[in-house]
């Protein structure tokens, strides 16, 4: 099952008159693309977070300080929330639940900013997380979803978020 298109239906087929007030594409995940308006976001996200970690040992020495061994990178971590808002063309409830569908099949993705892949590598979303904060009816009208994404390294591949980025 492609979840990138069912999620991109899910949002793409709400819009409707909005279509035309948007400003700009800030960028897509798997087939997920978040935009810009003049007035206000239709689908977008903020508090990025990345994360890159060393995988170390310590091997204890009697008598000494132990010593610290680099084995080597440990697979770097992503972390944005998505505002689902209904008046902005988005089904909250169903577009969690495609989201969910990507946590649940383990698909590898692609997160592009500003027209630039982040990392050299896919994604997996490894989490999802919602918070309903308002209603209308007992329906579900505005969405804070929390993702978390780790790098999915295929064998023979480096990775590397910050090389991407122009980084060191």
């Amino acid at each position: 099952m492609n979840w990138g298109s069912i999620l991109s239906k899910v949002i793409g087929s709400g819009l409707g008159g909005l279509a035309g007030a948007l400003t700009g594409s800030v960028g897509t995940l798997g087939g997920i693309s978040f935009y810009v308006a003049s007035c206000k976001s239709c689908l977008t996200f903020d508090n990025l977070k990345m994360s890159a970690k060393a995988r170390t040992s310590m091997h204890e020495v009697i008598g000494k300080k132990p010593l610290l061994e680099f084995i080597g990178p440990d697979a770097q971590e992503l972390s944005l929330t998505i505002q689902l808002r209904e008046w902005m063309g988005v089904n909250p409830l169903r577009s969690y639940e495609a989201l969910r569908g990507y946590v649940e099949s383990g698909e590898a993705i692609r997160f592009v900013m500003g027209g630039k892949p982040v990392g050299k590598t896919k994604w997996v979303i490894e989490s999802v997380s919602g918070s309903a904060n308002a209603y209308n009816g007992g329906q579900i009208t505005s969405m804070d979803v929390d993702l978390t994404l780790k790098e999915y390294v295929e064998s023979g591949t480096s990775g590397g978020l910050l090389s991407s980025l122009g980084g060191a």
